[in-house]
């Protein structure tokens, strides 16, 4: 009886699960025919819900970035396709699009990815992490079996070589990921950059929509941000986003 019980329960769960994904999957499907026939809105709308009920996913962030691009929010565009590109490092597709809307915003100059952020981008700050924690154990494992003259002292000096040269890479990656993981995105037209945290102070200069900023601090309703040229002043929190989605 508790074994025809346990079954019931499995394949009701089950079936219930498979409901859900046919759900979310229909959703997904609505909001791309959206995209495609113009109701740009609507689609957004569809995108953001899958978001709350599903979570994220590069697919997701990338079409509603498509989305928000076609509708003319080329701040949201960039910030999407930056948040499938931080779920998805290294996709061709999404760094082609990326490139793409920035230069045709005029944020080519600014934002070009120098070959160091291009191998850097790779791979997330996570898998970085993984490789360089897996080259380290090899090291390790190896000086123990040279201790036990398990293996040979010319092969062990490639293979130290090989685990010397993943640490090196991995290392600068993770640091030039972490300098930029806390990055935010103008989504303001008219936002600007100011000499201090007061509404009417004097003008630092413009922020392009779409462009990518470093907080530093915050206060009140303002944020504290380096621009990729190094300029800072203070800029309204509700003109900028955290790529990351805090």
């Amino acid at each position: 009886m508790n074994k025809n019980i346990l079954i019931s329960i499995i394949f009701f769960t089950a079936i219930v699960f498979q409901a859900f994904l046919s759900s979310a999957a229909t959703l997904f499907d609505k909001a791309n025919t959206n995209v495609i026939a113009g109701n740009y809105s609507r689609a957004i709308e569809q995108y953001n819900q899958l978001r709350e009920e599903q979570g994220s996913s590069p697919a997701l962030f990338y079409n509603l970035a498509r989305a928000f691009e076609e509708n003319g929010q080329r701040g949201l565009a960039i910030l999407n396709y930056s948040r499938a590109e931080s779920l998805a490092p290294g996709d061709a597709e999404i760094i082609s699009a990326l490139d793409r809307i920035r230069k045709a915003n005029g944020l080519f100059e600014e934002e070009a990815q120098s070959w160091q952020h291009r191998f850097t981008s790779l791979l997330n700050l996570n898998h970085w992490s993984e490789l360089l924690l897996g080259a380290l154990l090899c090291y390790a494992t190896l000086q123990l079996l040279l201790l036990l003259r398990s293996v040979d002292k010319k092969v062990a000096i490639t293979i130290s070589t090989l685990c010397g040269l993943v640490v090196a890479a991995s290392t600068t990656a993770i640091a030039l990921q972490w300098q930029t993981m806390d990055a935010m995105i103008v989504i303001s037209d008219s936002a600007k950059l100011w000499l201090s945290p007061i509404k009417g102070s004097d003008e630092v200069q413009g922020l392009r929509e779409g462009r990518k900023v470093l907080p530093l601090k915050q206060h009140g309703d303002f944020c504290y941000v380096e621009d990729s040229g190094g300029t800072k002043g203070w800029v309204e929190k509700n003109a900028v986003v955290a790529v990351d989605g805090r």
